[in-house]
Parts: structure tokens; C-alpha cells; sequence
């Protein structure tokens, strides 16, 4: 399963561009093409609208979906 929302994924081409390849594509492989239920950043996607989402926030920052979503929601 491929995530939906892969191609035009703001953090991998940020992280590319900061010389990371090791870590964007083991994240890659965990979370765009493994399990993109897991991903923080798809998560936050769907509840608020990708536009909402943190440039900075890390796939494997499924701790801050909570408090991100909640506080979105705040400011509708």
C-alpha cells in the first residue's frame, strides 16, 4: 500500500534537500510505502487538510497527532 499522499509530500523534499537519504528513505519505506495508517503527518492530513500540516512534523511523530489535531480543530 502506497500512501495516497506520497508524491506530494512536503517533508521528504525538505529532508532531501538537507542530505538525509538514509533516514528519508527508511521513513519512506516504513511509512509511504509500508503502513501509511501509521504516519503522523497523514493522519493530520486527514483530519485538519494537508495545508495544515507542519512542515517539520516527522512521520514517526505519531505523539504530537493528538495535540496538532485538537488544536486545529480549536482555531475552526
Amino acid at each position: 500500500m502506497k500512501c495516497e499522499l506520497f508524491e506530494h509530500c512536503i517533508f521528504f523534499s525538505a529532508q532531501s534537500e538537507q542530505g538525509q537519504p538514509c533516514v528519508v528513505e527508511k521513513l519512506k519505506a516504513v511509512y509511504c510505502r509500508g503502513n501509511p495508517l501509521l504516519c503522523a503527518r497523514r493522519r493530520v492530513a486527514q483530519a485538519l487538510g494537508k495545508e495544515r500540516v507542519p512542515v517539520d512534523l516527522h512521520p514517526d511523530h505519531t505523539h504530537l497527532v493528538h495535540d496538532l489535531i485538537a488544536a486545529g480543530l480549536d482555531t475552526d
